[in-house]
């Protein structure tokens, strides 16, 4: 299992894919840095407007900023790793079949549930040096800037901690979904369908469903960082986890690779 993870990790940091997504990445830091510092702009990403309370990822400071502005801040990078986590876990998984790399994987005589897994881990650790990258370089650099210097670190451990457990939620669901379909076309579509959907009828749906579609949880997180409940969070994270690479096993298991 440690050599398949290792394996896996390889391949995942030498691909174009991975490399492109870094980019992404950058440019996201770059955006968010450039708009906090050089502008006194605020812009609302992904939000919509419900009983007078605007929700969505807020991007951008002003002189006299708080930690706590410059913390929601770095968490609006989230609009734009949330769609690079899908994009890295789709193209990842949906490539490997069609290289061969994964018949020649199971061809070599791993357990499947051992081969799925170990990719799935694989992408959640590649996704998330590159969250903490981006949160990190955003978070610091504004408070260099900025001159703030009473720095809260246990809320910022506690919201990296969030921030990586609901985009590696993110990671496991879609690898279920790229495992079932096989189509990064149908993919991007539900990607979309998620976003979209959830910033218009996300006000008509029950909290209850709400708190466990990881795009929600996330901006929660981005909203109101300081009030989400971490043990309740992480309880969730995992049971999504949890369920979604089991029925990711199931399906990997029974599929036919070619």
């Amino acid at each position: 299992m440690v050599n398949l993870i290792k394996s896996d990790l390889y391949r995942l940091f030498r691909s174009k894919t991975y490399k492109s997504c870094a980019i992404g990445a950058l440019g996201v830091t770059i955006f968010v840095l450039s708009l906090a510092i050089f502008t006194d702009a605020e812009l609302w990403i992904m939000a919509f407007t419900s009983n007078g309370v605007r929700r969505g990822f807020m991007i951008g400071l002003e002189q006299g900023a708080a930690f706590r502005d410059l913390l929601i801040n770095a968490l609006g990078s989230g609009a734009g790793l949330y769609i690079i986590a899908i994009v890295l876990t789709s193209t990842a998984i949906i490539s490997r079949k069609r290289s061969g790399i994964m018949k020649a994987t199971v061809a070599y005589g791993y357990e499947r549930w051992k081969i799925y897994l170990s990719q799935v881990i694989s992408l959640i650790v590649g996704i998330s040096i590159l969250i903490i990258i981006v949160f990190l370089s955003i978070l610091s650099i504004t408070c260099i800037v900025f001159k703030i210097y009473n720095i809260e670190l246990l809320l910022i451990v506690k919201v990296l901690i969030l921030y990586i457990s609901v985009v590696a939620a993110t990671v496991s669901v879609y690898g279920f979904l790229s495992t079932l379909i096989q189509n990064s076309e149908v993919i991007s579509a539900i990607a979309i369908a998620e976003i979209l959907g959830l910033t218009m009828l996300e006000p008509a749906l029950s909290i209850k469903i709400t708190s466990f579609i990881p795009y929600s949880m996330i901006r929660t997180l981005a909203q109101v960082p300081e009030s989400v409940d971490f043990i309740s969070y992480l309880i969730k994270v995992f049971l999504i986890i949890i369920i979604s690479t089991f029925l990711g096993i199931i399906i990997f298991s029974k599929k036919e690779i070619k």
